[in-house]
């Protein structure tokens, strides 16, 4: 999409702001590098050995867990070697896909699965993402598994 932006003059200061357009591309840029594993900080492991290279400010931004995490005192602020049990590749890939370009494909496949993920590593948005999902999929037919999961 075209750059878009917005010039304000103030005291014969002169700010440009740049719109959402540029924003979401220096982040699909930094998704790319982190694809190529060029500048990241930290590898993301589960236990079956799998790994992810990752941006540590990226999801410092994205989840207070990952951003108490690597900032803290309590851990090690070089912290770049995280094992995540109990996740799966594609659950921690999308969890990863939305902290860089906010964007997640939920499915009654992998709802109860990302729920449970992004509650254990904060991610608030896809925690209200699967929450609306769960609530606009609500019928007579699934309610009794829906509570049995929100117990």
């Amino acid at each position: 999409c075209p750059r878009q932006s917005m010039t304000e003059k103030n005291e014969g200061n002169i700010t440009q702001k740049v719109g959402k357009c540029m924003s979401a591309s220096s982040m699909l840029s930094l998704y790319e590098l982190r694809e190529m594993n060029m500048l990241c900080d930290a590898v993301l492991r589960l236990e079956d050995g799998a790994t992810f290279p990752v941006h540590r400010a990226i999801l410092s931004a994205c989840s207070p867990y990952f951003k108490s995490l690597f900032t803290t005192t309590l851990h090690s602020k070089a912290r770049t070697d995280v094992l995540l049990p109990g996740l799966t590749a594609p659950v921690l890939n999308a969890l990863i896909e939305y902290a860089y370009l906010r964007k997640i494909s939920i499915n009654k496949h992998n709802v109860t699965q990302l729920l449970a993920a992004s509650d254990y590593l904060a991610i608030l948005g896809v925690m209200e993402l699967c929450c609306k999902f769960l609530k606009d999929e609500l019928s007579p037919e699934n309610c009794i598994g829906v509570l049995k999961y929100a117990s």
